[in-house]
Parts: C-alpha cells; sequence; structure tokens
C-alpha cells in the first residue's frame, strides 16, 4: 500500500531545498571561512526538529569539520528498515551524481540527532514547517516513516495525487 517517490521526485525537492539553504547560507556567511569554527547556533533537539536546508556539523572526527545539509527527516535505511532522524548532503558540495543514477557511495550521509555536534544554520521555517515538524515528531513516538507521516500533509499540498485503485500514492 505504501508506494515511494521515485528517486528523481525525492532528489528534485531535496535539491530545491538544499539550493534555498546553500544560497542563505552564501549570503549570511559571505567572505568566511566554511571550515572555520565560529560556534554553533542553539537548538533544543529534546523538543524540537530541524528544518529542512538546516546545516549541522557531526561528531564524526573530520577534520577540518564537515557540515551537513539537511535534505530529509526520518528516512528509512531499507537495507535493515532503520529509521534515522535525518539524511544530509556534504555543504557546499551537494549532490554531484546524475539525479537519474544511483548517488555516488557517501553522498547521502544518514544520521541520528545524537551524532550532530552542532548546528550552523537553521533552514527555513514557516507555519507549514510546524506542521510538518509535529507530524514528525508524533511519527517518532509511533516509529513511523516520514513518508507515513507526511504522506496525508504531501496529498493536501497537492504535490502527491492519489491513484483510484486502492487510494495507493503516485
Amino acid at each position: 500500500m505504501h508506494d515511494t517517490m521515485t528517486r528523481r521526485q525525492a532528489i528534485g525537492i531535496g535539491a530545491a531545498g538544499a539550493l534555498g539553504a546553500m544560497l542563505a547560507l552564501a549570503g549570511c556567511s559571505a567572505g568566511e571561512d566554511a571550515h572555520q569554527d565560529e560556534g554553533y547556533l542553539d537548538f533544543n533537539f529534546a523538543d524540537d526538529i530541524l528544518p529542512l536546508g538546516s546545516v549541522v556539523v557531526l561528531d564524526d572526527g573530520t577534520d577540518p569539520e564537515v557540515a551537513r545539509l539537511i535534505i530529509a527527516r526520518r528516512p528509512v535505511y531499507l537495507q535493515d528498515d532503520h529509521i534515522y532522524d535525518y539524511a544530509g548532503i556534504v555543504w557546499p558540495i551537494g549532490l554531484i551524481s546524475d539525479v537519474a543514477s544511483a548517488p555516488l557511495e557517501n553522498e547521502i550521509h544518514l544520521f541520528d540527532a545524537e551524532a550532530i555536534k552542532g548546528v550552523k544554520f537553521i533552514g527555513y521555517a514557516a507555519p507549514l514547517e510546524a506542521t510538518a515538524a509535529a507530524e514528525l515528531a508524533a511519527a517518532g513516538e509511533s516509529d513511523e516513516t516520514a513518508l507515513e507521516a507526511l504522506l496525508p500533509l504531501a496529498m493536501e499540498m497537492g504535490v502527491i495525487e492519489t491513484t483510484s485503485n486502492e487510494g495507493e500514492a503516485r
């Protein structure tokens, strides 16, 4: 019953958020070295979910620190059905693989909130983000994926339609 978006659709949605965040970061940090530790923003991980487009540094020992741009929340790793808190791509590299092919190895990083060392930029947050974040928070309490949590909102927004066969999304 659960159809998923095509890889091209998912990348398109993620790329749009990534582009917006990269443009915002370019404007906010003009002339600053991306690897320079300038401190982190305050964010309450216990109560909040980072918006798409947020930029974080993971506690993974990379030197210099490598920032990741969040492109998905509550993604499922199909190899073992593990639901992660976030998926991200390296900032400022972004997705460099052909959108019609599989991503390059290590191009998309899956990680949980506990792996985040600090937040460099908080993505765009409008009232609709609060709705999506609340749905994702509720999904976390019931082990639902982002697809299960956000499909009704996507359908309400008109970005995903249902077919006449059994109400499946396409």
